[in-house]
């Protein structure tokens, strides 16, 4: 590869900074330059490439707020195409900005719904206390009701990899009903966490939902 390296490199996340949604350059991989054609170029490269030899038929990227937006705009138009699958984790739950990417990525990619996951972990903890109309739009507060209006690109899930490591007991215990919610709504494209289902007793109840 022919990497443009960037001299000024410093591990400060403020460094890197896109104006744009808090995003910024991640710690790994910020000093080469995607600002730079033949950089980008070489990434789409590699990822035809491995599209080709593994036969992959969708993507899931990591960490949307730290790659540079135009740069992932084009690397999904030019390696994913129309008929491949991707979907983007944008660690932010304000549903307005997981509106917002969806046009930054030029609708070419979904977008992980962490506006529900939040709206579920808060009900989980209300005692009885939770409005229930709130599920209603899958988003509360703003006003945004950005699964009920972005349904096609939220991909909807109760817990993930990230999520799990600060484990709330409280929402453990209230994810069977979680899980039926996702799973039982028209609007989004759910995802069932490997963790809740093979080692948090949840798979039979899966099932049958």
């Amino acid at each position: 590869p022919q990497w443009d390296f960037d001299p000024s490199y410093t591990s400060d996340p403020n460094s890197g900074t896109y104006g744009t949604l808090g995003m910024y350059d991640a710690l790994n991989g910020c000093e080469i330059r995607y600002t730079i054609d033949a950089n980008q170029q070489e990434m789409i490269d590699w990822g035809n490439w491995l599209t080709d030899v593994l036969k992959l038929d969708g993507y899931r990227i990591d960490t949307g707020k730290h790659i540079f937006p135009p740069f992932l705009s084009r690397w999904l138009k030019e390696v994913k195409g129309t008929t491949r699958f991707a979907v983007t984790e944008f660690y932010d739950g304000n549903p307005a900005h997981l509106a917002m990417v969806i046009d930054l990525y030029a609708k070419q990619s979904r977008i992980f719904d962490f506006a529900l996951h939040f709206l579920l972990q808060r009900m989980s903890a209300c005692n009885s206390s939770f409005d229930m109309r709130n599920l209603r739009f899958g988003s509360a507060g703003d006003g945004s009701r950005f699964l009920e209006q972005h349904g096609e690109y939220a991909v909807t899930f109760v817990d993930n990899h990230d999520t799990d490591r600060n484990a709330n007991p409280r929402l453990a215990n209230f994810k069977s009903l979680a899980y039926t919610y996702i799973l039982t709504r028209s609007a989004g494209y759910p995802v069932v966490f490997y963790k809740d289902y093979y080692e948090g007793n949840l798979g039979p109840t899966i099932d049958k939902i």
